[in-house]
């Protein structure tokens, strides 16, 4: 995990102790971890390149052999060490049929990595970019901490320097 952490940091630019503490916070470095989260609503149509608007698994662009439910399903699960969403690897250009691949060591964390990486571009700053990593975007309440703060001071904890 480390060697992949580490070319992953050098090619994306990434801090890799951002990267470790990732891992340690949303999978506790277990590789095959996977999380079903039924409400999440943000999904990619692979066809169009842009949001998928329906709510009909059947009707869920895939790639074969993967079925339009399995697809639709697995767009709102969350896999491997980073816990990269089904629907984020997406529209970063996962393009294999079986969104579980996320969970192999060097793809999982080249695609959280890749999340990452635009995040920080986005916002400039990557205390903001690991905010929107686990909410979706970087809000701060009125007393100046995070949204999430609970998720970036468990990030602190498992070793990102921030």
């Amino acid at each position: 995990m480390d060697v992949a952490a580490q070319k992953a940091a050098e090619r994306f630019g990434v801090p890799v102790d951002l990267i470790r503490a990732v891992i340690r916070v949303e999978s506790g470095g277990d590789r095959w971890a996977m999380r079903y989260e039924p409400r999440f609503q943000w999904l990619w149509d692979i066809e169009r390149g842009a949001s998928f608007d329906g709510d009909d698994p059947d009707a869920m662009p895939s790639i074969q052999p993967a079925s339009s439910p399995t697809e639709y399903h697995a767009q709102r699960t969350s896999f491997g060490l980073m816990q990269v969403m089904g629907a984020t690897a997406r529209q970063l250009g996962f393009d294999r049929p079986f969104l579980t691949a996320l969970c192999e060591l060097d793809t999982g964390i080249e695609y959280g990595c890749r999340y990452l990486a635009r995040l920080y571009d986005e916002y400039g700053d990557w205390e903001k970019a690991a905010a929107a990593y686990n909410a979706g975007s970087p809000r701060r309440m009125d007393s100046g901490e995070w949204e999430n703060q609970g998720y970036i001071d468990r990030l602190r904890e498992a070793g990102w320097q921030g």
